[in-house]
This record gives C-alpha cells, structure tokens and sequence, in this order.
C-alpha cells in the first residue's frame, strides 16, 4: 500500500485475479496516485473496495465484477464509478442515509 501511494507514473493497475492467481481479499490502500486512471480488482474474494475510489477523477475505469462485496452493496456498484464515488463521498462525510423496507406475507401459502 505504501509503494502505490508513492508512485507517481503509475496509471494502470490490474489485480484481477484472472490475471495474478493471487485472490485479493483486502485492499485498504487510502490514497492511489494521482496518475491513477484504471484499477483492475475483479474475480478477487473483496469484500470492500478502497476507500481512495472516493476521490477519483470522472474517467476513472474500475473494473470490480465477480467479488462478495458488501460495502459498497453490489446495487451501487452495479451502477458504475460515478455512482461509487457518490456512495463513497456521502459514506465518509455521514451524509448517507440507508433507506430499507420490509415486507412482511401473511396467509396460509396456498
């Protein structure tokens, strides 16, 4: 995590465990470079994507798919980067606000 807050050339990074055959459980880096422009982290076992995705430029590529995340919920990723960023933003400022509803079903079931 400290090499890839120091690197200044980096723009591509690919994780992907397609690629590594290292499945990525964690990735806590805070911040990326500033040259960053794609992250590769799909088909890893992440639960999390990093927290830095808050503050990524507007073309920014993420490729994330096929892991177990909960944080973002899997409906936000599914939505793209700039929907992540929002998320992410509103998370740390504590301005998000969940909304969930329950259905409850009564009856015999038949």
């Amino acid at each position: 995590a400290e090499a890839l807050k120091t690197n200044t050339s980096l723009t591509e990074l690919n994780l992907s465990r397609s690629l590594s055959h290292n499945p990525l459980t964690t990735f806590s880096a805070p911040r990326a470079p500033p040259t960053l422009c794609k992250l590769g982290i799909a088909d890893c076992k992440l639960l999390r994507l990093p927290p830095f995705l808050a503050d990524v430029s507007t073309d920014f590529e993420l490729e994330c798919k096929d892991n177990p995340l909960v944080f973002p919920p899997r409906s936000v990723c599914d939505l793209g980067v700039e929907v992540i960023r929002s998320y992410l933003r509103q998370t740390r400022q504590g301005q998000l606000q969940l909304q969930r509803s329950r259905l409850l079903l009564l009856g015999d079931g038949g």
